[in-house]
């Protein structure tokens, strides 16, 4: 077990961020690159190349996307594919932008390194979590000169509970050096204490319109530069991510690839939102731990 000091409660609980250092081991960490290789393998073999094609509908692109909260789906950078649907470079995997979002159900090495003590012990400690629930998984890349900023977000924007979407908490280990040059998380501390989500990502209550999902609510106030602090974090180590915490990461200007496996836990007992984009499915997908 993952003994979760009153330290690491503290930091978590007023910045919205804390780093475990070597939260898996070197074995751990190789053993799930090795399962990324076989994810990749496998998808890259039936590639659907015609999902990314800019004369496919808007509601087609959102219909794959939304498909794959139950599957393992791939999703590519926009500057690696071109406007006929031509991939740009020399090989697929290297076009990813992400795999997900159920790697915790359907592969044994990331079920067995998700569903666990060690991941229940630090949810139940971090917040009053009462039935820690993982809904999502996925292993995201930033390729060299490939992988694109990630702008300012809140991840309960995207995953919403009534009336406890604060205990939401995204776990993102680094299977890969994240550093400054190859796009390491950066955070905005304390902006998680208001304790409000400015935007929501939702299905569109317009049936007629072609477009499956929009953003509703405010703006997300974008940080200044001397307000981020960075987390630099080597391979094995562990960010947690409070549901509520601005964060961002910047492209990758290096010639290192920067890999991490990310997931989030949330209070089963509470209302999981119909309108968010992801919806429990007959699989099963939605795991307690």
């Amino acid at each position: 077990m993952v003994l979760v000091t009153d330290e690491l409660i503290s930091q978590f609980r007023e910045n919205g961020f804390a780093v475990v250092p070597g939260f898996l081991n070197l074995e751990e960490v190789l053993a799930l690159k090795k399962a990324t290789n076989e994810v990749l393998q496998e998808y890259c073999q039936n590639l659907p190349i015609s999902v990314f094609k800019s004369s496919q509908s808007t509601e087609s692109r959102d219909r794959y996307f939304a498909d794959s909260g139950d599957k393992i789906r791939g999703f590519f950078e926009e500057s690696t594919v071109s406007k006929d649907g031509k991939i740009l470079v020399e090989k697929p995997e290297d076009g990813l932008n992400k795999v997900g979002h159920a790697l915790h159900k359907f592969h044994p090495k990331f079920n067995e390194l998700t569903i666990n003590g060690k991941v229940e012990e630090i949810s139940k400690k971090l917040t009053d979590i009462e039935e820690p629930t993982v809904m999502q998984s996925m292993v995201i890349f930033k390729h060299p000169k490939v992988g694109g900023e990630v702008k300012p977000h809140q991840d309960a924007t995207y995953l919403y509970t009534e009336p406890s979407y604060s205990k939401l908490i995204g776990f993102w280990i680094a299977l890969d050096e994240a550093s400054l040059e190859n796009g390491c998380l950066h955070f905005a501390p304390g902006s998680h204490k208001p304790q409000k989500i400015y935007q929501r990502f939702i299905k569109n209550p317009d049936a007629s319109s072609s477009t499956l999902f929009i953003h509703r609510g405010e703006d997300i106030p974008i940080p200044q530069r001397s307000e981020l602090v960075a987390a630099p974090a080597k391979p094995g180590d562990l960010v947690l991510i409070d549901g509520l915490v601005i964060h961002q990461s910047e492209p990758n200007s290096s010639d290192k690839r920067r890999m991490a496996y990310t997931f989030h836990v949330v209070d089963g007992k509470a209302k999981w939102s119909d309108e968010n984009w992801l919806q429990p499915t007959a699989e099963g997908t939605f795991m307690r731990l």
